[in-house]
């Protein structure tokens, strides 16, 4: 005694045991001609009793689910704590590239966190840098090291969105579960990622990388800081020993590249024109700062002259 649905030109779409108050109220009985061409057309599948293996799987994977959502909880915690140790740490290295070292302001950290948006927090840091770096050319090595940071910063970027963004997620398919951190589940993209066979989001172990990865990108931006600090309190003379702190840092950062739509890609190092790029400016940087150098010994001597 089946109760019908239909769409909008009166095609039967559903039959329901029970009515179905707003859109299936409408009764036929079970030897009517509609229903038996619904039922003839849309068979009801067999159902196949489960064996003891099978529940035996189910019970491990759905165990395994429920720690990987777990995980994800406390790792997504431990990325938001790590993403503000970086935005302090680069809102520091802004304002260490304006203050004058004899006085206490914070009109530069003003500024800093009255920009909308972390792109715009990492554009003005770059101008500040390239402008001190312009204006001491001692300073001169501060900017290829931005340039690696920049890089570090806008892939580690991406994941924060995706974290900030997205919401984990339990998703069946296939006869395999996914549990991950993805974008609402009406985006056509994690289908798309689930027939590729690929996970459709940020895995637990995919997060803990990530994680990792932000470490050495803020102590990174500290050593920066520490070098510009250093040397406008004391000159030239601390360069030496920061700049060794600042390359151990360095070393240890990979930039990773990021599928803007799928953060679980597999993840290259820094691109080649990237390291190009970086090598140019710091062989025009020395050339600038010795051809400075060379003219402020020049204009010495001509002034010495009787």
């Amino acid at each position: 005694m089946p109760y019908v649905q239909r769409n909008f030109i009166g095609e039967m779409t559903g039959i329901y045991a029970n009515s179905q108050e707003g859109y299936a109220e409408e009764f036929l009985p079970d030897d009517h001609p509609e229903i038996q061409d619904f039922q003839r057309r849309y068979p009801i599948p067999d159902a196949r009793p489960l064996t003891l293996d099978v529940l035996q799987r189910i019970e491990v994977e759905n165990k395994k689910a429920n720690e990987n959502i777990q995980a994800l909880g406390k790792l997504t915690l431990e990325f938001l704590n790590a993403w503000s140790t970086l935005e302090m740490s680069l809102g520091s290295l802004f304002a260490a590239t304006l203050n004058h070292p004899q006085t206490v302001s914070r009109v530069a950290s003003a500024v800093y966190y009255g920009l909308t948006g972390f792109e715009a927090r990492i554009g003005a840091t770059g101008s500040a840098i390239v402008q001190l770096a312009d204006d001491l050319p001692e300073l001169a090595e501060i900017i290829p090291a931005w340039m690696i940071l920049q890089a570090a910063l806008r892939e580690i970027k991406k994941t924060r969105n995706h974290v900030a963004h997205g919401s984990i997620t339990r998703i069946h398919f296939d006869g395999k579960q996914y549990v991950g951190i993805t974008s609402p589940s009406f985006d056509p993209r994690i289908g798309r990622y689930l027939k590729a066979g690929s996970d459709p989001g940020l895995t637990a172990i995919q997060l803990r990388e990530r994680i990792n990865e932000i470490h050495p990108i803020y102590n990174a931006l500290d050593k920066l800081n520490t070098m510009v600090s250093e040397y406008k309190r004391f000159g030239k003379e601390t360069l030496p020993g920061t700049r060794v702190q600042l390359d151990s840092f360095l070393n240890h950062l990979k930039p990773q590249s990021t599928d803007s739509q799928n953060p679980s890609a597999p993840s290259p190092q820094l691109s080649a024109s990237l390291v190009k790029r970086v090598l140019r400016h710091m062989e025009n940087t020395k050339r600038k700062a010795l051809a400075q150098r060379a003219m402020r010994g020049t204009s010495q001597k001509n002034e010495n002259k009787p």
